[in-house]
């Protein structure tokens, strides 16, 4: 059994892909193809648990689905809809692959502005190929570029978001904080303030994790995931940090050529000295080698931005709410009337008063 999208939302998407240039419509035509074969492939997770053939371990994670899926109404606040109450078997790695673009002495991204969603500091493609083909089209034009393969995503409450195979096997708290943190984007949500947006999320997402974790008595397995959260916050205080360093040498009124043998100097001593000092304050941080391997680039460190940009400042909040979740929601609510830079230097003065 399927579940059918709401037919006046599909037409009104497609209606305003027909508003956009030739470019814009064949992206948007690739992005509603994605998302409508998703919404033709799900299945219900009850019938799939309750079907005779379904495999036992599968059966078991889409239990425990459900059960995270209730705590997180129940318990967290989030929004009590469809959204992960069905389940898609796709044959790829990640659902999406989402393509970062900066200027060669810019860490400012660059942005994509879509119905709906606002604008964004990426551009998201079903297909590998797609995404690449974009990267290698933005590399020509003098960009630096980043794909990243994507697990999940919101459609903010649009559709009822789907289980995928793609994250359905991640260990137990990763797989809760995975779905608090989408819900989130349902209950809150500023077109076009990506680090607002993904800040509170993943603070909602560790809050959750936390709880969820303590009610099942998993205290272990929630001192593993908060000693490996920890670790997760310093490798990424140390991209920040370069990516300040790069943002401080690019803003001097030197030649390129100078810029650019600043940047690849300060790249190579976070990989030859940051790092290594990173490394030997914690056990299990070859994790993180891989990342360091690759290419490091400005569009690279895009991500790494918007996620934790302002956490510090919505775990201040959270705190001062008194760790009451309600209150916590109301409080960011609020932030939503306010202009942007308001809204910026509130978050700022609470990241400051950690």
């Amino acid at each position: 059994m399927m579940w059918f999208v709401q037919p006046l939302r599909l037409v009104l998407l497609l209606c305003l892909m027909l508003l956009s240039g030739c470019e814009s419509v064949s992206y948007y035509s690739q992005a509603a193809a994605g998302q409508l074969s998703l919404v033709w492939q799900r299945k219900s997770i009850e019938q799939i648990i309750n079907h005779s053939d379904v495999d036992a371990g599968k059966g078991q994670r889409l239990q425990l689905v459900l059960a995270i899926r209730q705590f997180a109404s129940d318990e967290l606040g989030l929004p009590d809809n469809k959204s992960y109450s069905s389940y898609v078997e796709l044959d790829r790695p990640h659902v999406v692959w989402n393509v970062f673009v900066a200027e060669e002495f810019s860490v400012t991204p660059q942005q994509w502005c879509f119905p709906i969603a606002g604008c964004v500091h990426y551009r998201g493609y079903f297909s590998q190929v797609a995404a690449e083909k974009f990267a290698e089209k933005m590399r020509h034009k003098g960009f630096e570029t980043h794909v990243a393969g994507v697990s999940a995503y919101s459609t903010l409450g649009w559709f009822n978001d789907p289980v995928l195979s793609t994250f359905l096997d991640y260990d137990e708290p990763y797989l809760a904080g995975l779905l608090f943190h989408e819900l989130a984007h349902q209950l809150i949500y500023i077109p076009g303030d990506t680090a607002f947006n993904e800040s509170f999320a993943t603070a909602v997402e560790y809050e959750g994790i936390r709880r969820w974790m303590q009610q099942q008595r998993k205290t272990d397995a929630l001192d593993r995931y908060f000693y490996h959260e920890r670790m997760q916050r310093d490798f990424v205080a140390v991209l920040l940090d370069l990516r300040e360093q790069l943002d401080q040498q690019y803003r001097k009124d030197i030649p390129d050529p100078l810029k650019k043998a600043y940047k690849q100097q300060t790249i190579e001593h976070f990989k030859h000295e940051t790092y290594p000092q990173f490394k030997a304050r914690w056990q299990h941080s070859e994790r993180y080698d891989r990342w360091v391997e690759q290419e490091i680039n400005n569009a690279r460190l895009i991500p790494v931005a918007s996620y934790h940009q302002w956490l510090a400042a919505f775990e201040q909040l959270l705190r001062q709410s008194n760790n009451d979740l309600p209150a916590f929601y109301q409080q960011v609510k609020s932030l939503t009337d306010m202009t942007e830079k308001q809204r910026h230097e509130l978050l700022s003065s609470l990241s400051g008063s950690q």
